[in-house]
């Protein structure tokens, strides 16, 4: 899949945190709806921070815009932990290509969403949360 618009990968940076944390813990929200609001923000922001410290976090950048993530990718030698696309620049094959370039496949992911079920790549695994 060709990507719309001009865009470079780099590695996730300090900066970078503030976005990742609010957009990961917002959109995976609504995957974990039975669970008590409280309960979700300690406890996922406490699994990304840790996943963070153990995994990589690749961004996708305008060519342009170095500072504005398009998208990013966490994951390490036994899954993808998390993708995300910003809502502005979805549908241009961000995502697909930061999983193409980057992950082998087959590949495990850990953290299941209605939209990534239908891109239907992968196996679901939420056990490699907890190797470290």
């Amino acid at each position: 899949m060709q990507i719309d618009i001009p865009i470079n990968f780099r590695e996730g940076k300090p900066s970078d945190s503030a976005f990742i944390f609010s957009s990961w813990l917002a959109s995976y929200r609504n995957a974990m709806r039975a669970m008590p609001r409280s309960y979700y923000y300690a406890g996922q922001h406490s699994r990304i921070e840790s996943l963070l410290a153990r995994s990589r976090c690749v961004v996708a950048v305008p060519t342009d815009d170095p500072d504005l993530i398009a998208a990013y990718l966490v994951f390490n030698h036994l899954a993808v932990h998390w993708i995300y696309t910003r809502q502005s620049m979805r549908k241009m094959g961000i995502g697909s290509a930061m999983l193409n370039f980057l992950v082998l496949e087959p590949f495990f992911y850990t953290h299941r969403t209605t939209s990534w079920l239908d891109h239907r790549r992968g196996t679901y695994n939420p056990y490699l949360l907890d190797i470290k």
